[in-house]
């Protein structure tokens, strides 16, 4: 089940999924991130819940007709059972509006296969980025 998952931000779960994101994702970051999240009513967390626990996090904001995707994290067991795709598709079905994103070498290929369109963004941090778009389904 893909529901709102602001009220519950101190389960250890999320901050574990958030720490599966990459080496960039320190405990400052996360910290900054869930702060963020509780304090600021444009950042939204949902998560992807099997009989009550979080297997899926995604992170996002909405703003000029758009998902702006933040954060998709999967736990490490629950891969490629389809969650971070079905997270993606309750997500545009829920608020009708096209999801534009970033993302590096690591993850693109998923984007790709799910029907983002991809194309060339700035580095940063000298890692090659990915701008990510797939229109209302």
């Amino acid at each position: 089940m893909f529901k709102n998952i602001k009220s519950q931000l101190n389960d250890p779960k999320v901050r574990q999924l958030f720490s599966v994101l990459g080496v960039e994702y320190t405990e400052a970051i996360i910290d900054m991130k869930l702060a963020q999240c509780r304090d600021d009513a444009t950042h939204l967390m949902h998560g992807w819940l099997d009989d009550g626990v979080i297997q899926g996090i995604c992170g996002f904001e909405l703003r000029d007709n758009h998902i702006y995707l933040k954060d998709l994290a999967v736990d490490e067991d629950m891969r490629e059972c389809g969650i971070g795709s079905s997270m993606l598709v309750a997500l545009q079905e829920e608020f009708n509006l096209p999801i534009k994103a970033e993302t590096d070498d690591d993850a693109v290929e998923f984007y790709r296969k799910i029907g983002f369109e991809i194309s060339d963004a700035p580095p940063r941090h000298g890692t090659r980025r990915y701008a990510l778009y797939r229109n209302v389904m």
